[in-house]
């Protein structure tokens, strides 16, 4: 128990370090499921979790996150029940993990990702219920907003002279495109159609609808939009080819090809959005609670 004091009080790294370590370590090595289970049934493995990295540098922060995707690892339908606290909507490992969701580190980002992958592919329906809800569900749109200023940033890099940062921020949206997908192929209807709302309404209508009908012109009061027709083009062709999900595909095709546009489509067309701090925030501040870009055939 005194290395649990050291971890709260000290502060050191090098000490907090070898715990984590050790306990990676420990957790990776387990094989018997009664032993899984007395690791697991006490706190410790809680209180770990919860430590306020902010006092530890990267070094630290790199393996407190890769001690969190080795628990992930270990994680079924029947150890859940020591990290997951359905009563009180309460998952400490991803509200942890997703504080660290666009860290500049790629490699802790990456490993970010898939700890919510993995989770999400437990079979486990209090699992699929608990990322429909806050705290949880933040964690979609805040993804597509990091995929919004990358396309945002590849179009205003295609416009400059040097174009030195193109490979990589193109390299960083096919990513994120292929994570969605990944997030797609687990099938969970629910999280799916949360998915297509954020995509919807932050990137395809104001910035890839909304730079085709900018430039041609069709609708003179739609302010100039944030990324040129090419890059516009492009996302669109990225989002055909490796997004598989047939619900996403066949509404794309059909806003980008419909013959009229409803005037509640055409608004959030012009209008572009700002970031929110949650999904229901921008859900109820737009009337949408019963109404879902995944299911709005009257709107098209």
């Amino acid at each position: 128990m005194n290395e649990f004091i050291f971890l709260n009080t000290l502060g050191s790294t090098i000490i907090s370090i070898q715990i984590i370590q050790s306990f990676s370590i420990l957790i990776l090595n387990i094989s018997k499921p009664i032993t899984q289970y007395y690791i697991f049934s006490n706190n410790f493995i809680n209180q770990i979790i919860s430590q306020d990295c902010s006092k530890h540098d990267d070094e630290f922060l790199a393996y407190y996150i890769n001690f969190i995707k080795s628990l992930s690892l270990k994680i079924d339908s029947n150890t859940i029940q020591f990290f997951f606290h359905e009563q009180h909507n309460s998952f400490l490992l991803i509200e942890s993990s997703m504080r660290f969701h666009n860290h500049p580190d790629s490699m802790i980002k990456t490993t970010v990702r898939n700890i919510f992958l993995t989770i999400l592919r437990l079979n486990y329906l209090p699992i699929y219920e608990y990322f429909a809800k806050l705290p949880a569900i933040s964690y979609f749109p805040s993804l597509v907003i990091n995929l919004r200023q990358l396309i945002i940033k590849l179009s205003q890099e295609s416009m400059s002279e040097k174009c030195k940062k193109l490979n990589d921020i193109n390299d960083d949206i096919l990513d994120i495109i292929l994570y969605l997908q990944d997030i797609f192929s687990i099938k969970i209807v629910k999280i799916n159609n949360i998915l297509i709302n954020c995509l919807f309404y932050y990137i395809i209508f104001p910035l890839l609808i909304g730079s085709i009908i900018s430039e041609s012109n069709v609708f003179f009061f739609l302010k100039q939009s944030l990324i040129n027709i090419t890059i516009s083009l492009y996302i669109l062709t990225l989002l055909f080819k490796y997004i598989k999900d047939e619900s996403f595909l066949n509404m794309l095709f059909t806003f980008i090809f419909f013959k009229k546009i409803d005037p509640k489509i055409l608004d959030y067309i012009k209008n572009y959005p700002e970031f929110t701090n949650n999904y229901y925030e921008w859900n109820k501040k737009e009337g949408l609670r019963n109404i879902s870009f995944a299911n709005c055939k009257k709107l098209i």
